[in-house]
């Protein structure tokens, strides 16, 4: 009894070393505590009531204790068997070395660039679209340039929307800008700007001066609004600018096509050369002698 009993106790002990070697703790001061509490603690046997059935009680206990020997002993070799770790070769596949994303990092990384190897491969992402993608992005750029075309080009659009609360001249120049714009003598969404454009030309110049001072002052009071809000960029200048007016007016000259001189005051001035011109003279000689020639000068007075 007592050698299965110290029998046991080994086993123990052998499985407490094993479980702490996995955390790596010093196991080598606790071992040699415990042998030592062990040796001074003295053992007790176990004194039975029943003498006459001891030897039973004996044999159960043995073989009771071959049992939790033999599972043990399966605890311990099951502890110690480690998971085999099994590492494959990338490169070994096929299906990788096929793969253009995979070509691309191992030409970066074999080349004697540094540059190279930051560079996202989106060449490589945009190769392995399929057939299918690339007919689908076409047909919706088709679809989309019929849509823009169709919202520009509908003569019932939302401006004659008949729920909207529209005066009779707003409808007609609306009409009349679809019109021009079907017909192709204006661009797409310009054909109502063109109408009120030609009716402003035939008013008198007060009227169209008032109408661009107008014009003017509004579009300058939406640029300052998108400003504040915060909504400008320089890049977004030529959209502010398309609303306005254009001044690029040619400068007026004054004075008869094609003729002489010039008109100021009410008055057709002519220069020298405008005379000789039509005259048909040439300019000879210099402007300091004049027709005297070399040599000749003044006569001076002799007293």
């Amino acid at each position: 009894m007592s050698n299965e009993h110290s029998e046991l106790l080994k086993l123990l002990q052998t499985h407490g070393e094993q479980f702490l070697e996995s955390f790596s703790l010093p196991s080598a001061s606790t071992t040699s505590r415990k042998r030592k509490r062990n040796e001074r603690s003295p053992k007790v046997p176990i004194e039975d009531d029943e003498e006459e059935w001891g030897g039973i009680v004996q044999d159960n206990n043995s073989d009771s204790g071959a049992d939790d020997s033999h599972a043990i002993k399966e605890d311990l070799t099951s502890s110690t068997k480690k998971p085999a770790i099994v590492f494959s070769d990338p490169s070994s596949s096929r299906g990788s070395r096929n793969d253009p994303a995979f070509r691309a990092q191992l030409k970066a990384f074999m080349s004697s660039k540094v540059s190279k190897l930051r560079i996202d491969h989106l060449d490589s992402v945009i190769l392995t679209k399929t057939q299918a993608e690339k007919e689908d992005e076409k047909t919706n750029a088709q679809n989309d340039a019929i849509l823009h075309k169709l919202i520009h080009t509908k003569l019932l659009s939302g401006s004659l929307d008949p729920n909207l609360d529209l005066s009779p001249a707003k409808r007609r120049k609306a009409l009349e800008g679809r019109v021009l714009e079907v017909a192709g003598k204006a661009r797409f969404g310009k054909g109502e700007k063109s109408v009120r454009d030609a009716e402003r030309n035939k008013a008198s110049k007060r009227v169209r001066e008032g109408i661009s001072e107008k014009r003017q002052e509004k579009a300058k009071q939406e640029l300052e609004e998108a400003k504040n809000i915060g909504n400008y960029h320089p890049a977004l200048k030529k959209t502010f600018e398309s609303s306005l007016p254009s001044t690029s007016s040619g400068k007026r000259v004054r004075g008869l096509k094609m003729g002489v001189g010039n008109y100021r005051g009410g008055f057709l001035q002519l220069g020298l050369d405008d005379i000789r011109k039509a005259e048909g003279m040439q300019h000879e000689g210099s402007s300091r002698g004049g027709s005297v020639g070399r040599g000749q000068g003044r006569s001076r007075k002799r007293r």
